[in-house]
C-alpha cells in the first residue's frame, strides 16, 4: 500500500510539472493612492483560496495583468518579495499613452478581480552575479528611476533575506532617482532596510527638488561616493534617457558590459500601442510585439 501511494504521489508530481502554466485569478485586497498619481495594489487569491500560497518568484520578476474579459495585458514588476508569498504587490504609474495603467487607475479598487500570469522574467539578482557577491569587491549596485524602483525593491527584500548566509563584506547600494521627493513612495521601507540589513545602503535623489537639493545620478557621482566601479555589478531599471546616460558613463568609467544589466521602463512603442519588432534568433526572424 505504501509503495502504491508513493508511486501515485510521484505520478501526480510529474503530471503537475508538465501542466501548462495557468492564469491566476486574483482580487485587489488593498489599494493605496499617492499624491503624485501613482498607486499600489495588493493582490491575493479570492475568498478562502487566500490561505493558499501564490507561485514563488525571484526579485525582479513580473506578472502580466488583465481585467477579466479583456485581451489587453501588461507586465508589472512585483514590488515586494518573500520566500512564501500569499500576496503580490504592484505599484503603477498611469502613463498618458498607457491604456491598461489608466484603466486600472479608474477601475482597480478593493474587490476587483484581475487575471494574472505566473511570475516570469530574467532580470533578477542572479543576473547581477549574486552567487559571486557582485564581483571582486562584493558590491552590487541597484539603480532605479521613478517607478523603476519596484523590481529593485523586491531584489532588496530577497538580498536582505539571504544576507546572513553571505560572506562578510558583501555590500548592496541602492540609488533611487525621482523628480520630486513626493515620488519616494517607498522611502520608509528603504530606510528600514538600510537600518536593519548589514551591508545595505540606500541613497534617494530628486532631480527637480524645489528646495535647492536637486541632484541627478551619474557615473561621476557614483565614482565619488563608491570609488572605483569596474568590479561592481549594476542592475538598473529606469526610462530610456537615464539608462542610456548611465550606460555610457559606466562604460567610460571602466565597467565592462558584462557587469551592466538593465530593464527599461517605457510607456510602449513610439507609434502608440501597435509597435512590432523583428528579432533574429538562431537565424530565424520572429515578429515580437513586446510589452510595456
Amino acid at each position: 500500500g505504501a509503495l502504491i501511494s508513493s508511486v501515485a504521489v510521484l505520478v501526480r508530481g510529474g503530471l503537475y510539472r508538465h501542466r501548462p502554466a495557468r492564469t491566476l485569478t486574483l482580487v485587489v485586497r488593498q489599494r493605496v493612492d499617492y499624491t503624485n498619481g501613482w498607486f499600489t495594489l495588493t493582490l491575493q487569491r479570492p475568498g478562502l483560496l487566500r490561505v493558499l500560497p501564490l507561485p514563488r518568484f525571484e526579485g525582479g520578476q513580473s506578472v502580466a495583468l488583465a481585467l477579466p474579459g479583456s485581451r489587453l495585458r501588461r507586465h508589472y514588476s512585483l514590488a515586494r518579495w518573500s520566500r512564501r508569498p500569499f500576496q503580490y504587490e504592484v505599484s503603477i504609474k498611469p502613463e498618458p499613452q498607457g491604456k491598461l495603467s489608466r484603466q486600472l487607475a479608474r477601475e482597480a479598487i478593493p474587490g476587483t478581480r484581475l487575471q494574472a500570469s505566473r511570475p516570469s522574467g530574467e532580470f533578477t539578482l542572479r543576473t547581477g552575479a549574486l552567487a559571486h557577491g557582485g564581483g571582486r569587491t562584493g558590491r552590487l549596485v541597484l539603480i532605479a528611476g521613478g517607478i523603476g524602483i519596484t523590481p529593485l525593491l523586491a531584489m532588496l527584500d530577497q538580498w536582505g533575506a539571504q544576507r546572513p548566509s553571505m560572506p562578510d563584506g558583501q555590500e548592496l547600494h541602492l540609488y533611487w532617482q525621482c523628480r520630486q521627493p513626493d515620488d519616494w513612495i517607498y522611502q520608509s521601507t528603504l530606510r528600514d532596510h538600510a537600518a536593519t540589513v548589514a551591508g545595505a545602503r540606500v541613497r534617494l535623489l530628486a532631480s527637480r527638488a524645489d528646495d535647492g537639493t536637486a541632484t541627478r545620478l551619474s557615473a561621476t557621482l557614483l565614482q565619488e561616493e563608491l570609488g572605483p566601479l569596474e568590479y561592481s555589478h549594476f542592475l538598473m531599471c529606469a526610462g530610456p534617457q537615464m539608462l542610456d546616460e548611465l550606460n555610457a558613463g559606466l562604460r567610460s568609467a571602466g565597467v565592462p558590459a558584462s557587469h551592466i544589466h538593465f530593464e527599461r521602463f517605457t510607456s510602449g512603442a513610439a507609434s502608440g500601442d501597435t509597435g512590432t519588432w523583428a528579432l533574429q534568433v538562431d537565424g530565424q526572424a520572429i515578429a515580437f510585439a513586446g510589452h510595456a
